[in-house]
């Protein structure tokens, strides 16, 4: 088994030396290009994505629908908690 863990990408204020903590920020446009060039990776590796997990934070999610799109993922259930 592999699991691969990837911290979302790119914010304002994390450019800007903020932290977020719970506050939810999105993904700035490199946030966005950082995510997009990681499922790139990940497609190019041609790894199988069993299962997508983020935290409800909006980056989080974004940054997940970007993986799971890119990868092929398709889930059975999405739920967020």
């Amino acid at each position: 088994m592999k699991i691969y863990l990837l911290r979302h990408g790119e914010t304002d204020w994390y450019k800007e030396g903020r932290l977020q903590g719970h506050t939810d920020i999105p993904l700035n446009q490199n946030g966005i290009m950082q995510i997009n060039l990681a499922g790139d990776y990940l497609v190019l590796i041609n790894e199988i994505i069993d299962v997508v997990i983020s935290s409800p934070l909006m980056r989080a999610v974004k940054s997940a629908e970007i993986i799971s799109m890119k990868v092929g993922y398709q889930p059975e259930c999405v739920t967020n908690t």
